[in-house]
């Protein structure tokens, strides 16, 4: 799962380059600059730094098993929190950055942070000489509170998703509607359900495997979903022109407008 979840990160960097640099006009590809680019690269750069340290973790010792734990735990919401903040950058294109739809994801995002941190200082690794190991240990709080966390944010992103869409839907259903609900309902769906599964793992599996192993679906499905935005670009822009002729043509500019413009931004 380690090994699937570096595959898909280190593909993902380079499929961003490579439609970066795929357009007809050189030094214009189809696929600009942006914050999306750029937050898709930081978050595959973070599952790369969390999934290598993951494996070089399991070689700690007793002289760098405090250290070493912390840092593997910061490396780990490092990963999540990348995640995040694109989850929330993108709710926050499709509401046309609404203000208050803004505001509640700075929130939420400033919330996540908190637990991190908080997670960060309490959570551990201590050196067992019996068992020649170092064992990680848990702050229940904070365990509870990041998961929570996600949740949220989730659940935030599917009913901005919904309710932006169901707007736009009124004012006729068409291409760029479809594509709106099967990119970011779906995903916001996908990630709410393998968050609740990590939920009920983590206090209701005993085992350490398994419990190991929800960990390394939930990073794994993380990275796969993020990476899908590559796919959506190209079907999205091209709904996009097709529906902005289609507003064009029934002079409809109000809310189409800053939906179409939002998403050329992103």
């Amino acid at each position: 799962m380690v090994g699937n979840t570096l595959e898909v990160a280190i593909g993902g960097i380079v499929s961003i380059i490579i439609f970066h640099f795929s357009g007809t006009t050189p030094g214009k590809g189809s696929m600009k600059i942006n914050w999306t680019s750029l937050l898709m690269i930081n978050f595959n750069i973070s599952a790369i730094i969390y999934m290598g340290w993951f494996i070089a973790a399991w070689s700690l010792d007793g002289s760098n098993c405090v250290i070493g734990s912390i840092l593997d735990n910061a490396a780990s919401h490092y990963f999540y929190l990348s995640f995040d903040i694109f989850i929330l950058f993108k709710t926050c294109v499709i509401s046309g950055y609404n203000k208050i739809v803004v505001i509640l994801a700075a929130m939420i995002y400033l919330n996540r942070m908190s637990w991190s941190a908080l997670d960060v200082i309490k959570s551990g690794g201590s050196w067992d000489p019996d068992a020649q190991s170092c064992n990680y240990f848990q702050f229940p709080l904070s365990g509870l509170g990041y998961n929570a966390s996600d949740i949220i944010t989730d659940l935030f992103a599917s009913v901005v998703s919904v309710i932006f869409t169901l707007k736009h839907v009124k004012a006729g259903f068409n291409k760029i509607g479809q594509v709106i609900m099967q990119e970011n309902v779906l995903r916001s769906g996908i990630m709410l359900g393998v968050n609740c599964f990590e939920m009920y793992a983590s206090f209701k599996v005993t085992d350490p495997f398994l419990t190991l192993m929800a960990y390394m679906i939930q990073n794994y499905t993380y990275t796969r979903c993020l990476n899908l935005e590559i796919m959506w670009i190209g079907v999205r822009r091209r709904s996009a022109k097709t529906g902005k002729k289609q507003a064009d043509s029934s002079n409809s500019t109000s809310f189409f407008s800053k939906f179409t413009k939002a998403f050329t931004r992103s």
